[in-house]
């Protein structure tokens, strides 16, 4: 349960950024909104690979939930529109994601011989 925290934390405040209304504002940096997807998709397979959810199950209910958190963006009153752009961010954020919990805990994917 311990290892679970960090992926619950991180899905709260991911879902908060996504379902929250869109700023008034848009940002001066080009495709920053891209980057911040991808990072919190990062975030979500460190956080579920830390979790000890296997690569396959992590990569799949990640992309799961970035395909379905763009559909609700477009179908919830939430001055959002739905951005397949952000999706295929958030498909290439959990597979560096799972690269980098790969590098920082060193997971091997063969075992020694």
């Amino acid at each position: 349960m311990v290892r679970a925290l960090p992926l619950l934390l991180t899905f709260m405040v991911v879902c908060v950024m996504l379902f929250s209304p869109a700023p008034e504002t848009s940002s001066a940096i080009p495709h920053l909104d891209k980057a911040i997807h991808a990072g919190m998709f990062v975030a979500l397979a460190v956080a579920s690979r830390f979790a000890r959810i296997p690569v396959v199950a992590s990569l799949a209910w990640l992309l799961v939930f970035a395909v379905a958190s763009e559909v609700l963006q477009g179908a919830l009153p939430l001055d959002r529109s739905p951005d397949p752009m952000d999706a295929l961010a958030d498909a290439i954020g959990a597979i560096m994601g799972i690269l980098l919990h790969n590098k920082i805990f060193d997971v091997r994917s063969e075992e020694p011989a």
